[in-house]
């Protein structure tokens, strides 16, 4: 056993002693009940004792316990936003069944049905978990996942306040909290930390698991002691459901069309949930989703930039900015299109067992399969090769003319690439544990295992290249129309070299790439906790402590094999032409068919040349494994003094880590020089050696925590929390290895592990106050703050050596100077039935703002500094809900907001930038019956494109820019 395993265990039990001395010796009375409506339970309701002030709320299946209220006569009352509140007199006796069960039914002020579905069931569904809970929330409820026209799990989440998405081929992918880096953020299912598929970051790709198979999805924005301390941003929990969520048999069903606009292809999308339980001792529930879908995205790319100032090609520090003239243009001008189709399955299946009144146990389980088959087609124009340029004239609307000179080494250069791959993404889940409760006392106990991997097998990319070099007598010219750099475009300038540029004859076989990776990641997690009601610091109230164990490795094994042609004649793009559709440009020319390309490398292998050095490079410069052990223990207690809950804590977390990775040397010289390690291509005297290297680090946080909620009167409610928490490196960033990438000049670009890594530590302040005006509405403000130390960031390098490898450009990542963020959240959700007259009482509002200011400083090689916005970090983030829910029509348009910012540092000061973004997206639905519902779904409306630029000296360079176009949905549900 570890030494911080023993230390954790030592802290623990002598919390455990302390717990048990301060619990009451007499054993109080045990009141406990559901409240339910419409048959199902309802969570998030209040349930108040009037005579002493203590509260509780209710869990998914509507239960609520007071564990230990002393003997006597008491009134207990029901709250729930929606529903006029109920009391009920009771007697409490000691060793006695107390159980008191409310029925919200014949209460509520709106029809019971729609307590269950529509858009102000889920509306209020997400308010009371919110206004219930003890700490700082956001609630995204079942009924509400399938309010909108979502794709996964991480749309879904950018409903409320405070979050948006981070977009990768046009679909939501990671959850951003509070503008922050999503890698700042833990991801959890049921309360079991995820693993993430992905090699190069922690962040869970939440486009893997559909929405469809999910209860809801709390997003905790103020972490208590009995959470993982791993959220600066946040904690994301989303849950599966529970057969005792609903009463008796229950059954959804789902059935869309779904329509790409760019691709002009047609997907569907399949769910079925079903539940039941059997009698009150077992539940069964289940769900699968699947989801078919072809999409294309339009992209175009400047790889880098350059500057050009009296004919000369300059570093931005030698430019002079008072004299103008300074024309700022793409090395390469990159044309892409993507044509993907994507298959997504989603299961679950729970199991509820209740042997006795006080003992539930479960088992959990997950499992998500995502499929992309990509197709890229790639056009790269290089004008230039970074020292001389072709560029000769530029006029005053902005078109610059690129042209060869007859006899001078002036060149300019067409590459075609075709990208064939297969990648596959899985996470599954199992967990199983219980509670058992002794009266006062309650014990809850969860084995989980999680398991996440990325495969990409026998990736095929093929490149063709065609050349114009004046030194052997071609003439051509090309034009750019740069009067938006951000954005430029081709611009027909000569017809010859545009019929070249169009021929498929021109171009000749350069290289390819076969590569297969696969990332795996594993985490064996246990837990157990104890909890004591009784009174704490003179008040009713709770004490908790608990122990989790999680071991986690992670591996990423790549095989990237480089080859050129070897075999008689030229290779041609002729061979395999094909021209695909492309939206950005009036005509990109034409590509390879990936399909015959394929056939044709994997059949006649034989007559290419593996390039051995190269490929070794690649492989194992970029293979790693990781393990991290993580030992934590904590103490936890809450005081109900009627108006005022206070729960406060403190957690320590003990962090092992060990990186193993290879150093990786290319060698040419002397045997008797050559470096330690295993030669493992070339010869002695020109080839690649490795050695393997190993990295560990060790350390132990002390998470201290206290979160307040005081009820200022029946309407207004007041928040304020303090917590400490902190963000790991990603397993690939501590670990000595590196993603390393060949381009077509066979120049070596990378992601560069860094195991000097700190982890990055903050101290969060978060204040809220919630106003209830109505009982169909909520308004709320927030302050949040956060000091964050050592804040991690991408730093671009040029020029870079690591691990005995030189890169032309290179991905580091570092610790900036310590990061300071701060902001505001607004947040306004209303139903307006009872305060409109007729039809427009089923007018519905949500809006919500957070404004966030952030600031880090970061020092280049060279000493200099300047303050720059966190990474990754916007400064707006808004949403906008309008719907109406009435005589069974339900229509909803929702926009949403996420401001630009920074996401990569540039160590010459030129930093790539996202700008911001916006979606429109509408949702129509038609109650044909009581159980059939006809939907029509429309995303993306407006056709908004992601958009990087480069931020220079003269303005903006265009880094990327993708269009997607619109998404329309059409279906039928069934509910039972």
């Amino acid at each position: 056993m570890s030494q911080s395993m023993k230390s954790l265990l030592m802290r623990t039990g002598l919390i455990s002693a302390v717990l048990g001395v301060a619990a009451p010796s007499a054993i109080a009375a045990v009141v406990e009940g559901k409240v339910t409506a419409g048959g199902a339970g309802i969570e998030g309701a209040i349930v108040q004792v009037a005579e002493t002030g203590q509260s509780a709320s209710t869990d998914a299946t509507g239960t609520y316990r007071f564990g230990a209220l002393p003997e006597g006569d008491y009134t207990l009352t029901v709250s729930y936003i929606g529903a006029a509140s109920m009391s009920q007199a009771i007697t409490a006796n000691d060793g006695a069944a107390n159980m008191v069960n409310f029925r919200l039914d014949d209460e509520l002020k709106i029809m019971d049905s729609v307590i269950v579905t529509g858009q102000r069931g889920s509306m209020f569904a997400g308010i009371n978990q919110q206004r219930a809970a003890d700490n700082v929330i956001s609630v995204i409820s079942a009924d509400a996942l399938g309010q909108f026209p979502d794709q996964n799990v991480a749309e879904s989440a950018r409903r409320v306040a405070g979050i948006s998405v981070a977009n990768d081929q046009g679909e939501g992918r990671f959850v951003v909290i509070r503008g922050l880096d999503p890698s700042l953020n833990s991801t959890s299912v049921n309360g079991v930390r995820m693993t993430a598929p992905e090699s190069d970051t922690r962040a869970v790709a939440l486009d893997v698991i559909d929405s469809d198979i999910l209860d809801s999805i709390e997003i905790v924005k103020s972490l208590t002691p009995d959470l993982d301390g791993d959220g600066i941003g946040g904690s994301i929990n989303i849950k599966t459901m529970s057969a005792f969520d609903k009463d008796g048999l229950y059954i959804k069903a789902k059935a869309d069309g779904i329509y790409s606009e760019l691709s002009d292809e047609y997907g569907h999308k399949l769910g079925l949930t079903a539940s039941n339980t059997f009698g009150d001792k077992f539940g069964v529930a289940g769900s699968i989703a699947w989801n078919k879908r072809e999409f294309a995205t339009d992209n175009k790319e400047g790889d880098t930039f350059l500057f050009q100032q009296g004919g000369e090609i300059l570093d931005a520090d030698e430019l002079d900015l008072t004299a103008g003239g300074v024309t700022v243009f793409p090395e390469e001008l990159e044309l892409r299109r993507y044509e993907v189709t994507r298959e997504r399955i989603s299961t679950s299946l729970n199991l509820d067992y209740r042997p006795t009144n006080n003992t539930d146990l479960y088992l959990r389980t997950l499992y998500n399969s995502f499929e992309d088959q990509e197709y890229r087609y790639r056009t790269e124009i290089k004008p230039s090769d970074g020292d001389d340029t072709t560029l000769t004239s530029i006029n005053a609307d902005g078109i610059a003319t690129f042209s060869t000179i007859d006899g001078q080494d002036t060149e300019i250069e067409f590459d075609r690439d075709i990208k064939d791959r297969l990648e596959t993404q899985k996470i599954w889940s199992i967990q199983t544990g219980g509670e058992s409760r002794f009266g006062a006392t309650s014990f809850q106990y969860q084995f989980a295992y999680t398991h996440a991997e990325e495969e990409e097998p026998n990736a095929v990319e093929s490149a063709f290249d065609y050349k114009i070099n004046g030194e052997d007598g071609d003439i051509g010219s090309i034009g750019m129309d740069l009067s938006d750099p951000s954005l430029p475009r081709l611009v027909d300038v000569d017809s010859a070299t545009t019929a070249a540029f169009n021929d498929p004859t021109k171009y000749e076989y350069e290289d390819g790439l076969i590569t297969s990776g696969l990332t795996e990641e594993d985490e064996l997690a246990l837990k157990f906790d104890v909890k004591h009601e009784g009174y704490v610091l003179g008040a009713p109230g709770f004490q908790k402590v608990g122990v989790k164990a999680r071991f986690r490795e992670k591996t990423y094994d790549l095989d990237e094999r480089v080859y050129e042609w070897d075999g008689d004649g030229k290779l041609l793009l002729s061979q395999f032409a094909f021209t695909p559709e492309y939206g950005l440009e009036q005509n990109a020319g034409p590509s390879g068919t990936p399909g015959a390309l394929r056939n044709f490398l994997f059949s006649n292998l034989d007559q290419f040349e593996l390039q051995e050095i190269d490929s070794a490079v690649a492989t194992y410069g970029s293979t790693f494994k990781a393990f991290e052990d993580i030992y934590a223990g904590y103490y936890m207690a809450q005081a109900d003094y009627g108006q005022a809950l206070i729960t406060g804590g403190v957690r320590m977390e003990a962090t092992n880590f060990t990186g193993k990775g290879y150093l990786v040397t290319e060698f040419e010289g002397d045997p008797a020089d050559a470096p330690e390690g295993d030669l493992i291509a070339g010869d002695p005297e020109e080839g690649v050696y490795v050695q393997r290297q190993s990295a560990r680090n060790s350390y132990v946080d002390f998470l201290p925590s206290v979160n307040g909620r005081f009820d200022v009167t029946d309407n207004i409610v007041a928040r304020l929390a303090y917590y400490r928490s902190i963000a790991r490196p990603s397993i690939k960033q501590a670990t000595p290895a590196s993603e390393i990438e060949l381009n077509d000049d066979g120049e070596r670009e990378g992601a560069i592990g860094n195991p000097d890594l700190d982890r990055q530590q903050a101290h969060n302040v978060d204040a809220t106050i919630e106003w209830y005006p109505s009982s169909q509405g909520v308004l709320s403000v927030g302050f949040f703050m956060k000091d964050i130390t050592d804040p991690v960031a991408t730093v671009v390098q040029k020029d870079y050596t690591a691990f005995g490898l030189f890169f032309d450009e290179a991905e580091v990542f570092v610790n900036l100077d310590d990061a300071q963020v701060s902001g505001l959240e607004f947040n306004y959700q209303q139903a307006f039935d009872g305060i409109l007259p007729g039809a427009l009482g089923g007018l519905i509002l949500g809006a919500n703002y957070t404004l966030i200011d952030s600031q880090t400083t970061y020092t280049n090689e060279d000493g200099a500094t300047r303050t720059i916005s966190l990474p990754n970090t916007s400064d707006e983030i808004g949403n906008v809900v309008i719907g109406y829910d009435k005589y069974g029509l339900d229509l909803r348009l929702a926009t949403s907001y996420r401001s630009g910012y920074i996401d990569e540092i540039g160590a010459d000061g030129a930093d790539r930038f996202y700008r911001a973004r916006y979606q429109v997206d509408f949702t129509a639905k038609y109650d044909i019956t009581d159980n059939f519902t006809v939907v029509g779904e429309l995303s993306n409306l407006t056709d908004e494109p992601e958009h990087a630029v480069f931020n220079t000296p003269v303005g903006t360079a265009l880094s990327q820019y993708d269009e997607y176009g619109y998404t329309a949905k059409f279906g039928l549900r069934y509910t039972y």
